[in-house]
Protein backbone atom coordinates (compact mmCIF):
# COMPACT_ATOMS: atom_id res chain seq x y z
CA UNK A 1 0.00 0.00 0.00
CA UNK A 2 1.39 3.23 -0.55
CA UNK A 3 1.77 5.81 1.95
CA UNK A 4 -0.57 7.75 0.48
CA UNK A 5 -3.20 5.68 0.92
CA UNK A 6 -1.77 4.71 4.44
CA UNK A 7 -2.55 8.40 5.21
CA UNK A 8 -6.24 8.15 3.94
CA UNK A 9 -6.59 5.33 6.10
CA UNK A 10 -5.51 7.07 9.00
CA UNK A 11 -7.76 9.99 8.61
CA UNK A 12 -10.60 7.61 7.65
CA UNK A 13 -10.25 6.12 11.28
CA UNK A 14 -9.53 9.24 13.13
CA UNK A 15 -12.73 11.09 11.41
CA UNK A 16 -14.69 8.31 12.33
CA UNK A 17 -13.44 7.89 16.03
CA UNK A 18 -14.39 11.63 16.46
CA UNK A 19 -17.84 11.19 15.35
CA UNK A 20 -18.41 8.12 17.64
CA UNK A 21 -16.59 9.57 20.93
CA UNK A 22 -16.34 13.45 20.48
CA UNK A 23 -19.21 15.54 22.39
CA UNK A 24 -18.41 17.40 19.26
CA UNK A 25 -16.42 18.14 16.40
CA UNK A 26 -15.67 22.06 15.83
CA UNK A 27 -13.38 22.89 12.59
CA UNK A 28 -12.81 25.97 10.32
CA UNK A 29 -13.88 28.42 13.22
CA UNK A 30 -12.17 26.75 16.37
CA UNK A 31 -8.36 26.88 18.02
CA UNK A 32 -8.40 23.47 16.88
CA UNK A 33 -8.65 21.11 13.50
CA UNK A 34 -9.78 18.40 15.77
CA UNK A 35 -10.94 17.95 19.27
CA UNK A 36 -11.51 14.70 21.14
CA UNK A 37 -12.71 13.86 24.47
CA UNK A 38 -12.81 10.33 25.94
CA UNK A 39 -16.21 9.68 27.50
CA UNK A 40 -14.99 7.00 30.08
CA UNK A 41 -11.61 8.97 31.44
CA UNK A 42 -12.21 12.34 30.57
CA UNK A 43 -9.11 12.15 28.65
CA UNK A 44 -8.60 14.63 26.00
CA UNK A 45 -6.40 15.86 23.03
CA UNK A 46 -6.44 18.45 19.76
CA UNK A 47 -4.69 17.85 16.13
CA UNK A 48 -4.02 21.28 14.12
CA UNK A 49 -4.22 23.59 17.07
CA UNK A 50 -3.11 26.99 17.42
CA UNK A 51 -0.57 26.68 19.38
CA UNK A 52 0.32 22.70 18.76
CA UNK A 53 0.19 20.14 15.95
CA UNK A 54 -0.78 17.61 18.65
CA UNK A 55 -1.62 17.80 22.00
CA UNK A 56 -2.90 15.21 25.07
CA UNK A 57 -3.73 15.12 28.13
CA UNK A 58 -4.25 12.63 30.87
CA UNK A 59 -7.26 13.84 33.35
CA UNK A 60 -6.78 11.95 36.38
CA UNK A 61 -2.64 12.32 36.55
CA UNK A 62 -2.64 15.52 34.47
CA UNK A 63 0.37 14.38 32.79
CA UNK A 64 0.26 16.26 28.92
CA UNK A 65 3.09 16.56 26.45
CA UNK A 66 2.44 17.96 23.04
CA UNK A 67 4.58 18.13 19.58
CA UNK A 68 4.55 20.82 17.20
CA UNK A 69 5.00 23.98 19.12
CA UNK A 70 6.06 27.40 18.96
CA UNK A 71 8.45 26.61 21.30
CA UNK A 72 9.14 22.94 21.05
CA UNK A 73 9.50 20.01 19.06
CA UNK A 74 8.22 17.92 21.63
CA UNK A 75 7.15 18.81 25.38
CA UNK A 76 6.08 16.28 27.82
CA UNK A 77 5.52 16.85 31.96
CA UNK A 78 4.75 14.32 34.66
CA UNK A 79 2.09 16.59 36.78
CA UNK A 80 2.51 15.00 40.10
CA UNK A 81 6.12 15.25 40.17
CA UNK A 82 6.90 18.25 38.51
CA UNK A 83 9.31 16.76 35.81
CA UNK A 84 9.08 17.91 32.80
CA UNK A 85 11.50 17.77 29.17
CA UNK A 86 11.77 18.98 25.75
CA UNK A 87 12.83 18.05 22.53
CA UNK A 88 14.05 20.68 19.93
CA UNK A 89 13.79 24.35 21.61
CA UNK A 90 15.13 27.56 20.13
CA UNK A 91 18.40 27.11 22.75
CA UNK A 92 18.52 23.13 23.39
CA UNK A 93 18.46 20.11 21.68
CA UNK A 94 16.98 18.02 24.83
CA UNK A 95 16.22 19.33 28.14
CA UNK A 96 15.58 17.50 31.29
CA UNK A 97 14.54 18.81 34.82
CA UNK A 98 13.80 16.99 37.79
CA UNK A 99 11.54 19.06 40.08
CA UNK A 100 11.97 17.45 43.33
CA UNK A 101 16.55 17.77 43.62
CA UNK A 102 16.45 20.62 41.04
CA UNK A 103 18.57 18.57 38.54
CA UNK A 104 18.59 19.51 35.04
CA UNK A 105 20.52 18.77 32.04
CA UNK A 106 20.51 19.41 28.66
CA UNK A 107 22.17 18.90 25.44
CA UNK A 108 23.29 20.79 22.10
CA UNK A 109 23.25 24.24 23.81
CA UNK A 110 24.50 27.38 21.66
CA UNK A 111 27.24 27.38 24.02
CA UNK A 112 27.98 23.23 25.22
CA UNK A 113 27.35 20.27 23.46
CA UNK A 114 26.03 19.00 26.86
CA UNK A 115 25.24 20.22 30.33
CA UNK A 116 24.21 18.81 33.52
CA UNK A 117 23.90 20.01 37.19
CA UNK A 118 23.12 18.54 40.48
CA UNK A 119 22.93 20.34 43.81
CA UNK A 120 25.12 22.83 43.02
CA UNK A 121 27.72 20.34 41.42
CA UNK A 122 27.41 20.85 37.27
CA UNK A 123 29.59 19.91 34.26
CA UNK A 124 29.24 20.51 30.39
CA UNK A 125 31.26 19.20 27.58
CA UNK A 126 32.18 20.27 24.39
CA UNK A 127 32.12 24.14 25.14
CA UNK A 128 33.57 26.80 23.39
CA UNK A 129 36.52 26.84 25.98
CA UNK A 130 37.00 23.10 27.16
CA UNK A 131 36.11 19.76 25.81
CA UNK A 132 34.72 19.08 29.61
CA UNK A 133 34.48 21.33 32.56
CA UNK A 134 33.00 20.12 35.97
CA UNK A 135 32.46 22.01 39.56
CA UNK A 136 31.55 21.05 42.94
CA UNK A 137 29.26 22.72 45.09
CA UNK A 138 32.35 23.31 47.59
CA UNK A 139 34.26 24.99 44.52
CA UNK A 140 36.59 22.60 43.69
CA UNK A 141 36.26 22.00 39.57
CA UNK A 142 38.69 20.68 36.62
CA UNK A 143 39.07 20.88 33.13
CA UNK A 144 40.03 18.62 30.54
CA UNK A 145 40.81 20.27 26.44
CA UNK A 146 41.47 23.60 27.56
CA UNK A 147 43.18 26.21 25.42
CA UNK A 148 46.05 26.17 27.84
CA UNK A 149 45.79 22.33 29.43
CA UNK A 150 45.10 18.88 28.61
CA UNK A 151 43.91 18.61 31.96
CA UNK A 152 43.45 20.90 35.26
CA UNK A 153 42.25 20.41 38.87
CA UNK A 154 41.76 22.92 41.26
CA UNK A 155 40.83 22.92 44.91
CA UNK A 156 39.11 25.38 47.26
CA UNK A 157 42.08 26.01 49.13
CA UNK A 158 43.74 27.47 46.03
CA UNK A 159 46.16 24.07 45.37
CA UNK A 160 46.36 23.21 41.66
CA UNK A 161 47.62 21.47 39.22
CA UNK A 162 47.56 20.33 35.58
CA UNK A 163 49.07 18.17 32.67
CA UNK A 164 50.13 19.35 29.45
CA UNK A 165 50.56 22.87 29.89
CA UNK A 166 52.18 25.05 26.99
CA UNK A 167 55.09 25.15 28.44
CA UNK A 168 55.38 22.63 31.10
CA UNK A 169 53.85 19.13 30.78
CA UNK A 170 53.29 18.86 34.71
CA UNK A 171 52.73 21.41 37.16
CA UNK A 172 51.23 21.95 40.76
CA UNK A 173 51.00 24.53 43.40
CA UNK A 174 50.23 24.17 47.05
CA UNK A 175 48.59 27.15 48.50
CA UNK A 176 48.62 26.48 51.77
CA UNK A 177 51.36 25.52 54.60
CA UNK A 178 49.58 22.09 55.27
CA UNK A 179 49.91 21.22 51.63
CA UNK A 180 51.83 19.25 49.15
CA UNK A 181 53.04 20.14 45.76
CA UNK A 182 53.15 16.66 44.54
CA UNK A 183 52.66 13.26 46.63
CA UNK A 184 53.71 9.75 45.15
CA UNK A 185 53.68 6.75 46.74
CA UNK A 186 54.51 2.93 45.97
CA UNK A 187 52.74 -0.32 47.34
CA UNK A 188 56.36 -1.22 49.43
CA UNK A 189 55.68 1.96 51.63
CA UNK A 190 58.17 3.99 49.76
CA UNK A 191 56.78 7.62 48.86
CA UNK A 192 57.76 11.03 48.50
CA UNK A 193 56.53 14.65 48.56
CA UNK A 194 57.51 17.51 46.18
CA UNK A 195 56.57 21.29 46.88
CA UNK A 196 56.15 21.48 51.19
CA UNK A 197 56.36 24.08 53.56
CA UNK A 198 59.69 22.22 55.01
CA UNK A 199 61.55 20.80 52.42
CA UNK A 200 61.75 21.43 48.35
CA UNK A 201 61.64 17.01 48.24
CA UNK A 202 61.09 14.40 51.01
CA UNK A 203 62.14 10.57 49.88
CA UNK A 204 61.07 7.89 52.04
CA UNK A 205 62.05 4.39 51.39
CA UNK A 206 59.90 1.36 52.10
CA UNK A 207 62.74 0.81 55.18
CA UNK A 208 63.20 3.73 57.62
CA UNK A 209 66.16 5.38 55.22
CA UNK A 210 64.90 8.71 54.54
CA UNK A 211 66.19 12.05 52.67
CA UNK A 212 65.91 15.83 52.21
CA UNK A 213 66.29 18.47 49.60
CA UNK A 214 66.23 21.85 50.12
CA UNK A 215 64.97 21.71 53.69
CA UNK A 216 63.80 24.94 55.54
CA UNK A 217 66.79 25.00 57.80
CA UNK A 218 68.86 25.91 54.90
CA UNK A 219 70.56 22.80 53.91
CA UNK A 220 70.97 21.29 50.92
CA UNK A 221 70.43 17.57 51.26
CA UNK A 222 70.28 15.81 54.22
CA UNK A 223 69.83 11.68 54.55
CA UNK A 224 69.27 9.06 57.38
CA UNK A 225 69.88 5.52 57.02
CA UNK A 226 69.88 2.78 59.71
CA UNK A 227 73.39 1.41 57.83
CA UNK A 228 74.53 4.42 55.45
CA UNK A 229 73.32 7.59 55.03
CA UNK A 230 74.88 7.95 51.71
CA UNK A 231 77.23 5.73 49.61
CA UNK A 232 78.70 6.96 46.68
CA UNK A 233 81.28 5.70 43.86
CA UNK A 234 83.70 7.33 42.88
CA UNK A 235 85.11 10.93 43.74
CA UNK A 236 83.04 13.43 45.75
CA UNK A 237 84.31 17.05 45.26
CA UNK A 238 83.28 19.42 48.61
CA UNK A 239 83.36 23.14 48.15
CA UNK A 240 82.99 24.66 51.40
CA UNK A 241 83.20 23.30 54.99
CA UNK A 242 82.79 20.16 55.71
CA UNK A 243 81.52 19.08 59.27
CA UNK A 244 81.44 15.10 60.15
CA UNK A 245 79.82 14.47 63.67
CA UNK A 246 80.87 10.82 63.67
CA UNK A 247 84.40 9.34 62.59
CA UNK A 248 86.33 10.25 58.74
CA UNK A 249 88.10 6.79 58.61
CA UNK A 250 89.77 5.91 55.56
CA UNK A 251 88.39 2.19 54.30
CA UNK A 252 91.08 0.08 52.75
CA UNK A 253 90.44 -3.18 50.96
CA UNK A 254 93.72 -5.31 51.91
CA UNK A 255 95.51 -7.81 49.43
CA UNK A 256 94.28 -10.70 51.27
CA UNK A 257 90.61 -9.51 50.25
CA UNK A 258 89.49 -7.53 54.04
CA UNK A 259 89.07 -4.41 54.52
CA UNK A 260 90.49 -2.21 57.70
CA UNK A 261 89.98 1.75 58.68
CA UNK A 262 92.67 4.11 59.24
CA UNK A 263 91.34 6.90 61.29
CA UNK A 264 91.93 10.84 61.08
CA UNK A 265 93.97 12.39 64.01
CA UNK A 266 91.66 15.35 65.47
CA UNK A 267 92.71 18.98 65.68
CA UNK A 268 91.01 22.65 66.79
CA UNK A 269 93.09 24.24 63.85
CA UNK A 270 92.86 22.72 59.89
CA UNK A 271 96.78 21.68 59.83
CA UNK A 272 99.12 19.98 56.96
CA UNK A 273 101.54 17.49 58.50
CA UNK A 274 104.25 16.69 56.39
CA UNK A 275 107.01 14.12 56.59
CA UNK A 276 109.89 12.61 55.99
CA UNK A 277 113.42 10.73 55.94
CA UNK A 278 117.38 12.69 55.26
CA UNK A 279 120.39 12.26 56.05
CA UNK A 280 122.78 14.89 57.10
CA UNK A 281 125.96 16.20 55.08
CA UNK A 282 128.62 17.42 57.38
CA UNK A 283 126.32 18.33 60.35
CA UNK A 284 123.70 19.91 57.87
CA UNK A 285 120.93 18.84 55.74
CA UNK A 286 118.34 21.16 53.79
CA UNK A 287 114.69 20.04 53.45
CA UNK A 288 112.42 21.88 51.02
CA UNK A 289 108.62 21.38 51.11
CA UNK A 290 107.46 19.72 47.64
CA UNK A 291 104.43 21.55 45.90
CA UNK A 292 101.56 22.46 46.43
CA UNK A 293 102.65 22.85 50.31
CA UNK A 294 104.56 26.34 50.08
CA UNK A 295 101.46 27.85 48.28
CA UNK A 296 98.90 26.22 50.72
CA UNK A 297 101.00 26.57 54.50
CA UNK A 298 100.17 29.93 56.36
CA UNK A 299 103.08 32.41 56.89
CA UNK A 300 101.71 33.89 60.05
CA UNK A 301 101.52 30.74 62.27
CA UNK A 302 105.01 29.68 62.99
CA UNK A 303 105.47 25.91 61.15
CA UNK A 304 106.58 22.97 64.11
CA UNK A 305 109.04 20.45 63.42
CA UNK A 306 110.39 17.97 64.86
CA UNK A 307 113.41 15.55 64.17
CA UNK A 308 114.24 12.20 65.54
CA UNK A 309 118.15 10.82 64.91
CA UNK A 310 118.36 6.85 64.14
CA UNK A 311 120.96 4.92 65.34
CA UNK A 312 124.13 6.69 67.49
CA UNK A 313 123.73 10.03 69.45
CA UNK A 314 123.40 13.50 67.22
CA UNK A 315 121.92 16.13 68.50
CA UNK A 316 119.72 17.89 65.57
CA UNK A 317 118.57 20.82 65.53
CA UNK A 318 116.28 23.63 62.95
CA UNK A 319 116.51 26.73 61.60
CA UNK A 320 115.37 28.66 59.09
CA UNK A 321 112.22 27.52 59.08
CA UNK A 322 109.67 28.95 56.65
CA UNK A 323 106.72 27.83 53.85
CA UNK A 324 109.21 26.25 51.59
CA UNK A 325 111.39 24.02 54.01
CA UNK A 326 114.27 24.13 56.73
CA UNK A 327 117.24 23.79 57.66
CA UNK A 328 118.12 20.67 59.90
CA UNK A 329 121.96 21.12 62.25
CA UNK A 330 124.22 18.98 64.10
CA UNK A 331 127.16 20.57 66.22
CA UNK A 332 127.60 16.82 68.35
CA UNK A 333 127.57 13.31 67.71
CA UNK A 334 127.52 11.92 64.60
CA UNK A 335 127.18 14.74 62.03
CA UNK A 336 125.80 12.21 59.27
CA UNK A 337 123.27 10.59 60.96
CA UNK A 338 119.87 9.35 58.85
CA UNK A 339 117.04 11.43 60.59
CA UNK A 340 113.60 11.39 60.43
CA UNK A 341 111.22 14.45 60.53
CA UNK A 342 107.73 15.90 60.66
CA UNK A 343 106.70 19.50 60.02
CA UNK A 344 103.03 20.57 60.78
CA UNK A 345 101.72 23.85 59.43
CA UNK A 346 98.64 26.22 59.52
CA UNK A 347 96.75 25.96 56.15
CA UNK A 348 96.57 29.10 54.86
CA UNK A 349 93.85 31.41 55.26
CA UNK A 350 92.53 29.11 58.28
CA UNK A 351 94.90 31.04 61.05
CA UNK A 352 92.02 31.81 63.40
CA UNK A 353 90.64 29.32 65.74
CA UNK A 354 87.23 28.45 64.63
CA UNK A 355 84.21 30.41 65.77
CA UNK A 356 82.89 27.74 67.90
CA UNK A 357 80.16 30.15 68.38
CA UNK A 358 79.31 29.93 64.50
CA UNK A 359 80.09 26.21 65.21
CA UNK A 360 77.16 25.32 67.33
CA UNK A 361 74.96 27.59 65.85
CA UNK A 362 74.86 25.56 62.75
CA UNK A 363 74.76 22.51 64.60
CA UNK A 364 71.93 23.77 66.58
CA UNK A 365 70.16 23.57 63.03
CA UNK A 366 70.88 20.42 61.60
CA UNK A 367 69.38 19.16 64.81
CA UNK A 368 66.28 20.68 64.31
CA UNK A 369 66.25 19.31 60.47
CA UNK A 370 66.03 15.81 62.07
CA UNK A 371 62.95 15.63 62.36
CA UNK A 372 63.28 15.65 58.00
CA UNK A 373 65.64 12.82 58.19
CA UNK A 374 63.69 10.14 59.81
CA UNK A 375 64.79 11.29 63.64
CA UNK A 376 62.83 12.55 66.50
CA UNK A 377 60.22 14.78 66.00
CA UNK A 378 59.79 14.10 62.54
CA UNK A 379 56.13 14.78 61.38
CA UNK A 380 55.83 13.84 57.48
CA UNK A 381 52.07 13.02 56.63
CA UNK A 382 51.67 9.68 55.34
CA UNK A 383 48.88 7.95 53.02
CA UNK A 384 45.31 9.33 53.71
CA UNK A 385 46.83 13.29 54.93
CA UNK A 386 48.03 11.21 58.18
CA UNK A 387 50.84 12.21 60.18
CA UNK A 388 53.41 9.92 61.17
CA UNK A 389 53.89 9.58 64.98
CA UNK A 390 57.51 11.63 65.91
CA UNK A 391 59.91 8.22 66.22
CA UNK A 392 61.66 8.08 69.27
CA UNK A 393 65.22 7.18 68.52
CA UNK A 394 67.16 5.56 72.02
CA UNK A 395 70.61 7.24 72.07
CA UNK A 396 73.36 4.35 71.87
CA UNK A 397 76.29 4.49 74.68
CA UNK A 398 79.18 5.24 72.80
CA UNK A 399 83.13 5.39 73.53
CA UNK A 400 84.05 8.76 74.74
CA UNK A 401 87.50 10.50 75.25
CA UNK A 402 88.05 13.94 76.56
CA UNK A 403 91.61 15.86 77.47
CA UNK A 404 92.28 19.07 77.69
CA UNK A 405 93.72 20.74 73.45
CA UNK A 406 96.74 22.82 75.65
CA UNK A 407 98.92 21.78 79.35
CA UNK A 408 101.46 23.33 80.54
CA UNK A 409 101.36 20.67 83.94
CA UNK A 410 99.45 17.38 84.76
CA UNK A 411 97.11 16.39 82.26
CA UNK A 412 93.10 15.08 83.62
CA UNK A 413 92.28 12.48 81.06
CA UNK A 414 88.70 11.48 80.77
CA UNK A 415 86.91 8.43 79.20
CA UNK A 416 83.68 6.72 79.19
CA UNK A 417 83.33 2.97 78.34
CA UNK A 418 79.62 2.03 77.10
CA UNK A 419 80.13 -1.42 78.02
CA UNK A 420 82.75 -3.26 80.73
CA UNK A 421 85.54 -4.38 78.14
CA UNK A 422 88.85 -4.76 78.38
CA UNK A 423 90.80 -1.26 77.18
CA UNK A 424 94.24 0.43 76.77
CA UNK A 425 94.75 4.20 76.98
CA UNK A 426 98.16 5.16 75.48
CA UNK A 427 100.29 8.50 74.56
CA UNK A 428 101.98 8.38 71.11
CA UNK A 429 103.88 11.58 70.10
CA UNK A 430 103.72 12.75 66.84
CA UNK A 431 105.87 10.26 64.65
CA UNK A 432 104.21 7.74 65.86
CA UNK A 433 106.04 6.43 68.69
CA UNK A 434 104.47 5.16 71.62
CA UNK A 435 105.61 6.98 74.69
CA UNK A 436 103.33 5.69 77.42
CA UNK A 437 100.78 3.24 78.46
CA UNK A 438 98.38 5.04 80.88
CA UNK A 439 96.54 2.09 81.63
CA UNK A 440 95.51 -1.27 80.55
CA UNK A 441 93.00 -4.01 81.79
CA UNK A 442 89.91 -4.95 82.02
CA UNK A 443 87.84 -2.28 82.76
CA UNK A 444 83.98 -1.40 83.98
CA UNK A 445 81.41 0.19 82.06
CA UNK A 446 81.04 4.78 82.81
CA UNK A 447 83.31 6.78 83.67
CA UNK A 448 86.88 6.45 84.50
CA UNK A 449 89.38 9.60 85.15
CA UNK A 450 93.38 8.91 85.02
CA UNK A 451 95.86 11.55 85.41
CA UNK A 452 99.72 12.05 82.95
CA UNK A 453 102.56 13.45 85.08
CA UNK A 454 104.15 14.21 81.50
CA UNK A 455 106.13 11.24 82.05
CA UNK A 456 107.12 8.26 79.53
CA UNK A 457 107.19 4.42 80.43
CA UNK A 458 111.12 5.15 81.54
CA UNK A 459 109.93 7.66 83.91
CA UNK A 460 112.02 10.74 81.85
CA UNK A 461 109.67 13.58 81.70
CA UNK A 462 108.40 14.79 78.07
CA UNK A 463 109.33 17.18 75.41
CA UNK A 464 107.34 20.23 74.16
CA UNK A 465 105.29 19.44 71.69
CA UNK A 466 101.71 17.64 70.19
CA UNK A 467 101.53 14.24 71.43
CA UNK A 468 98.00 12.23 70.77
CA UNK A 469 95.67 9.99 73.77
CA UNK A 470 94.50 7.14 72.21
CA UNK A 471 91.72 4.88 74.07
CA UNK A 472 90.63 1.56 72.75
CA UNK A 473 88.36 -0.65 73.81
CA UNK A 474 86.96 -3.74 72.40
CA UNK A 475 86.60 -2.82 68.31
CA UNK A 476 85.99 0.99 68.93
CA UNK A 477 88.82 3.60 69.01
CA UNK A 478 88.88 7.19 70.36
CA UNK A 479 91.63 9.84 69.94
CA UNK A 480 92.34 13.39 71.00
CA UNK A 481 94.93 15.36 70.52
CA UNK A 482 97.11 17.51 73.51
CA UNK A 483 99.72 20.11 73.13
CA UNK A 484 101.90 20.38 76.09
CA UNK A 485 103.92 23.70 76.68
CA UNK A 486 106.80 24.34 78.95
Amino acid sequence: MSTLKKLMVIVAVMLVSASLFAERIEGYASPWAVKGISQVYVNYGYLGHDDYGVYGKDSSSNNHGYLGSDDYGAYGKHSSSGNYGYLGSYYYGAYGYDSSSGNYGYLAHNLYGAYGRSSGNYGYLGSSSNGAYGSSSSGNYGILGSSSYGAYGRYTNGNYAYLGGSTKALGSYAATAASYAAHFSHISGSYMYLGANSYGAFFHGPGSSSATICNSSDIGIGAYGPEDAAYFTGDVTVSGDLYVTGDKDNVIKLDDGTWVTMSATEAPYPEYTISGRTKLSNGTARIEFDEPYPKVISKEIPIKVIVTPEGSYSGIYVKDVSVNGFTAVSDVGDRNATFSWMAIARVKGKEQKTDYGAVTAKMQKLEASQRLLGLPNRNTPMEHEEALEPRKIQSLPELRLSAPELSAGNLTIEYELPTASSATLSVFDESGRLVRTLASSQMSKGNHILFWDRTDDAGRAVSAGVYYMRLDAGADTKTAKVTIVK
